[in-house]
């Protein structure tokens, strides 16, 4: 049986959200965003998710959406106050998507 591996996923939003994207020129802009493209997760990336959060994580069973914002953030590259602002309507699809990346992401660790 063939495995499919992922290296990128987009994801198209109904709803635009907010998210921070400084020039020089403009500090401040901010751009509307109607997609989010994930990527696969590397080992310097977890170094981002705060402590608190890995504690969390480990105290519940269930995998919730406060606790995968961070996740979601640094995977789209974008600002957990961004990740916030992702509609409902929109949420399946992009747990649906983080889901399988992270599946994949612990097959990977659980091989070697």
């Amino acid at each position: 049986m063939t495995e499919e591996k992922m290296d990128n996923a987009t994801v198209k939003l109904t709803y635009p959200i907010p998210v921070p994207r400084p020039t020089e020129e403009e500090p401040n802009k901010i751009e509307m965003v109607d997609s989010l493209t994930f990527r696969r997760l590397k080992v310097k990336d977890f170094r981002k998710i705060p402590a608190e959060e890995w504690e969390k994580m480990q105290e519940t069973d269930r995998q919730d959406i406060i606790t995968l914002l961070p996740f979601i953030a640094i995977a789209a590259d974008i600002p957990v106050s961004s990740a916030e602002e992702i509609d409902i309507v929109d949420l399946p699809k992009v747990s649906e998507i983080c889901d399988s990346f992270f599946t994949q992401a612990y097959q990977e660790i659980g091989k070697t």
